[in-house]
């Protein structure tokens, strides 16, 4: 016990200290100073993260559609699944990834006998969407794709390039509804100028 008493005034004797209060405190300080600047960024990352799954999930039902036209001369809508007297025609059903074996994600047509035609639309985990093509023809499609966790809505449509989106259409945790794809109609771009969408 002695030795060790000795050991302990020898340190303090040759300067050897712990951190003071103050320096713990300013320590303390400039991390809550980068945790506060830090999270709101970190949330912000996420939702972007959100947003760019959805706009992919949307591009991807564009190529689908091209896809169907390309084989059946109609674009599609989606539907639960593409079954005998479903029809293939008008708005569509919400999509939510990812579809289930029994239930997959598809976008339908139908022919002129009328016989169901489908293409699967893989899409990614909380992205919903909807695809709406022109009733009777299936000459014309427009859709609208979301992540639940996302703050902003993507929708597209056959006749333009453009892909455009909403800020403003559904909050965070919020999927598409069904008339987030607006009724199509050939020869027209229904999304220009039309509300809050924007071309992205």
């Amino acid at each position: 016990m002695f030795t060790s008493m000795q050991q302990l005034r020898a340190k303090v004797s040759s300067g050897e200290r712990g951190f003071t209060l103050v320096e713990l405190l300013i320590v303390v300080a400039i991390i809550g100073i980068l945790a506060a600047i830090a999270i709101p960024q970190f949330a912000a990352y996420r939702i972007r993260s959100y947003n760019a799954s959805g706009l992919s999930d949307m591009r991807n039902t564009r190529t689908a559609q091209e896809a169907l036209f390309a084989d059946w001369q109609r674009y599609g809508r989606s539907a639960a699944a593409a079954l005998p007297g479903a029809g293939g025609f008008g708005a569509g059903a919400v999509l939510t990834g990812p579809g289930v074996a029994l239930t997959p994600n598809i976008i339908t047509t139908s022919d002129t006998v009328p016989l169901p035609r489908g293409l699967q639309v893989p899409t990614g985990n909380n992205v919903t969407l909807v695809a709406a093509n022109e009733a009777l023809s299936g000459a014309s499609f427009t859709v609208s794709a979301k992540h639940t966790q996302g703050d902003t809505t993507f929708a597209g449509d056959s006749d333009s390039t453009v892909m455009y989106q909403n800020p403003t259409l559904h909050a965070v945790g919020i999927a598409v509804v069904v008339g987030d794809a607006i009724a199509p109609v050939s020869g027209t771009d229904e999304y220009s100028g039309v509300g809050t969408w924007i071309a992205k």
